[in-house]
Order: structure tokens, then C-alpha cells, then sequence
């Protein structure tokens, strides 16, 4: 995380994540952001795979963790 704050759940549990923190989710896990922040956040995000697919939930988690 290199700037703002956000909520990610990720491997079963939820997390707020700022500044300066790294956070390692399990593969092939459901995982999910949320910016918490009144401004962007910014993240990098590394994918140690040779193909990226993305499934778009249509519900989320956060309405009922959060």
C-alpha cells in the first residue's frame, strides 16, 4: 500500500491496510477491496501468475463485515 487506506477481504478475514503495509492474500481465494480513504488510493499489486483471469462478484462482502 503506498497511499490512503482501504478494507480488503481476502483468505477469510477482512484488514484495513495503510501506508507502507503489505498484505499477502492465498491463491485461488475471493478477495475484495474497498477504498476507506476521503481520497485515491494508491497500491501495487503483483500477480505471480503467467494469466490473469478475473470472475466480478455481484454481491459484496463489505455490506455485511463492514
Amino acid at each position: 500500500m503506498l497511499e490512503g487506506l482501504i478494507g480488503i477481504i481476502g483468505g477469510g478475514k477482512m484488514e484495513m491496510v495503510k501506508n507502507g503495509q503489505i498484505v499477502i492474500i492465498p491463491a485461488h481465494s475471493r478477495r475484495e477491496f474497498k477504498n476507506r480513504a476521503d481520497h485515491n488510493a494508491l497500491t501495487v499489486n503483483i500477480q505471480p501468475v503467467s494469466k490473469m483471469i478475473t470472475e466480478w462478484a455481484m454481491t459484496s462482502d463489505f455490506e455485511t463485515v463492514v
